[in-house]
């Protein structure tokens, strides 16, 4: 994972070389008291004096080195740092769950993540090649969460809490990752508490937003996903009984480029009695930082939502009345996929992220100004765009055909890895595997038909006798 050379953070992590550096360090982290994982070096003590009375401690169970650092992080003050244990809260890095998670506030938020710890028994090998990958892992699924725009590197560590090792994984620009592999240290207390020390900012991390609607701060749960464009938190607002609710805060990279979701959530909003099974806008947050909407579901991406929803069928119709609303007012969305496809209660689907969506009567665009999912556009799109065409427009049955491509990929799991291999700009190599998938499934050949004939009711009923 690191190469055959890895190369030494020292200075970039602990910024001191000798032991005797790394104890004045402890002492300033002592006396600074900002909330360090370890705070005020009493947690430090603890796990010395632990670590003394047992020198072997296993990983796991109640006398274990995970258990012993949940304890000492539930009794841990608030301060400008929080210690997460991720076994009992949500992950970071996606489906991957490392032991503890260290962020900025007290939230859980990938931007926000200073640090990541893998914690290890301390009678075997604690940083084998099988656990350096392991920690590579993590940290290219949190950063996989985000956009390059966003966060490029993030730091973490492996450690028996007797010594330590440091990874920091770095996006490169031309794609993949890069490893950075400290020395090992023997002294984990010390250089834990002096890579807290150092400005998170080195790192990559960043405080959690601020978000205000009227001059009242807006209550920031969680991390839900983001985009080319914005991040998407979770956030509670009082409803009109002063109850709080879930709302979806989407929060652009750049100033206003949320304005043209707005508009076209608004004129759908405004059409009748609006359209069904698409997000309604709760308020525009201060200063131009985005959108509230609600409501706030589950995308249908995530793992195991078909075993878990097993009424997943009775949305179909909803969803797919909500796309021919949206058509018939002259909206085409460009990007049906299935993380913008979620599931609200049981059998609620909405499509969500109008970002890219376009009026039909807009003038053509050249294929290299493409907007949506290239994985999941539509037959005649790949055509246009295998062909550098400048006259790619937006018609209804591209939203079809997307939506029937990301049902069959949501059911079709492992099969839908052929995709992944697929480069952005072999729009011919795309096409060509998605007309060999359909070659193997003739029902879901039918419902393509059905999509590029813009048949909505015949889509409807396919799919959702596709998963009844």
């Amino acid at each position: 994972v690191v190469g055959e050379s890895a190369t030494t953070l020292g200075e970039q992590v602990v910024r001191t070389a000798t032991r005797e550096q790394l104890v004045t360090v402890t002492d300033a982290a002592r006396r600074a008291a900002e909330g360090l994982l370890w705070r005020a070096g009493q947690v430090g003590v603890q796990v010395r004096r632990a670590t003394r009375l047992q020198s072997q401690l296993k990983e796991a169970g109640s006398a274990g080195v995970q258990q012993l650092v949940s304890e000492l992080v539930k009794a841990q003050p608030p301060g400008q740092l929080c210690a997460h244990d991720v076994h009992t809260t949500e992950s970071v890095c996606g489906r991957l769950r490392p032991d503890l998670v260290v962020t900025l506030g007290p939230q859980l938020l990938p931007n926000s993540t200073v640090l990541v710890v893998d914690l290890k028994r301390q009678d075997g090998s604690y940083n084998s090649p099988a656990h350096i990958h392991q920690l590579a892992s993590y940290g290219v699924a949190l950063l996989d969460q985000l956009p390059a725009t966003s966060r490029s590197k993030v730091l973490l560590a492996v450690t028996d809490l007797r010594r330590i090792q440091f990874l920091c994984v770095t996006r490169q620009a031309s794609g993949g990752f890069s490893y950075q592999l400290s020395a090992e240290m023997d002294e984990a207390i010390p250089a834990l508490c002096a890579a807290l020390l150092a400005p998170p900012q080195r790192y990559g991390a960043s405080p959690p937003p601020e978000l205000k609607l009227a001059g009242q701060a807006v209550e920031l749960v969680s991390f839900l996903g983001a985009g080319a464009t914005s991040s998407v938190y979770e956030c509670r607002l009082p409803n009109s009984q002063g109850e709080a609710e879930a709302v979806a805060a989407k929060v652009p990279l750049e100033p206003h480029t949320t304005s043209h979701e707005q508009r076209v959530l608004q004129e759908l909003a405004a059409a009748g009695e609006g359209c069904p099974c698409i997000p309604r806008i709760m308020g525009m947050l201060d200063n131009n930082k985005g959108l509230l909407l609600a409501p706030v579901g589950k995308p249908l991406a995530a793992e195991g939502m078909l075993t878990d929803h097993p009424r997943l069928f009775n949305g179909f119709g909803g969803l797919v009345h909500a796309l021919r609303e949206a058509h018939e007012r002259g909206w085409v969305h460009r990007d049906v996929r299935p993380d913008n496809l979620v599931l609200v209660g049981e059998s609620s689907l909405y499509l969500i992220d109008w970002g890219c969506a376009t009026q039909q009567d807009e003038e053509p665009i050249p294929a290299s100004s493409f907007c949506g999912t290239i994985k999941y556009a539509s037959d005649r799109v790949l055509q246009l765009l295998a062909a550098k065409s400048d006259q790619l427009d937006a018609r209804p049955e591209d939203d079809l055909q997307s939506l029937v491509k990301a049902m069959w990929a949501v059911s079709h799991p492992l099969e839908a890895q052929v995709l992944a291999p697929v480069g952005k700009q072999k729009f011919s190599n795309l096409l060509k595997t998605w007309q060999d998938v359909m070659l193997g499934h003739p029902v879901w050949s039918r419902l393509m038909d059905a999509a590029a004939a813009a048949q909505y009711d015949a889509v409807a009923q396919g799919l959702a006798d596709r998963f009844d």
